[in-house]
């Protein structure tokens, strides 16, 4: 689910829920919230949270196995990508 991949990202670039919440512009609880998958993130939300974790965020199409960046750039990997 997105929260344990929001989650993830923050784990993975060392940035507590308190650090990320104050740069991303949200309650540390409503982080928390998210990342528990107990309240779903807005869309700016998960953007501005990879941007400062340093993810790219992907758009697949399952029925085609393709992959597409926030610029609507076709990619060759469907990962998770680290910047």
């Amino acid at each position: 689910m997105i929260g344990d991949m929001i989650k993830l990202m923050r784990i993975e670039s060392g940035i507590s829920q308190t650090e990320l919440a104050k740069e991303v512009g949200i309650a540390q609880n409503s982080l928390s919230e998210i990342e528990h998958n107990k309240r779903p993130p807005k869309f700016e939300t998960v953007c501005k949270i990879a941007e400062i974790c340093e993810y790219e965020i992907l758009f697949t199409d399952k029925n085609n196995n393709l992959a597409y960046d926030t610029c609507g750039k076709l990619l060759k990997s469907i990962d998770i990508i680290r910047k």
